[in-house]
């Protein structure tokens, strides 16, 4: 088996072609803490591409939201998993969502 094979054994839109899978990561942090860096790291890891990262302060935390294309289900939930174990981070969510390609190819 290939090594993209194996890479994406786990990943349904290797069954499903024109379809994109991207990943949306919602944290909620501390305000003061420092994770912008060890969640980009993170993502650069598992060679993951980020799209769009916001972040909106309400009171004393900040909420991110960061989406991500170029990984698997499977490398996202794992990336889920190690920033629930950052320092500073209240909260995180996993969102995936299926891009239809208009391209036949």
């Amino acid at each position: 088996m290939c090594q993209e094979a194996i890479v994406h054994a786990n990943d349904l839109c290797s069954f499903l072609p024109r379809h994109r899978l991207t990943h949306i990561f919602r944290l909620v942090s501390r305000g003061n803490a420092r994770v912008n860096g060890a969640v980009e790291s993170l993502i650069e890891e598992f060679h993951g591409n980020i799209d769009v990262w916001t972040m909106v302060r309400r009171v004393g935390d900040l909420e991110h939201k960061i989406v991500v294309t170029g990984l698997s289900e499977r490398q996202a939930r794992t990336i889920r998993d190690e920033l629930k174990g950052l320092e500073g981070n209240l909260k995180v969510c996993l969102e995936h969502l299926f891009q239809i390609s208009s391209d036949p190819a």
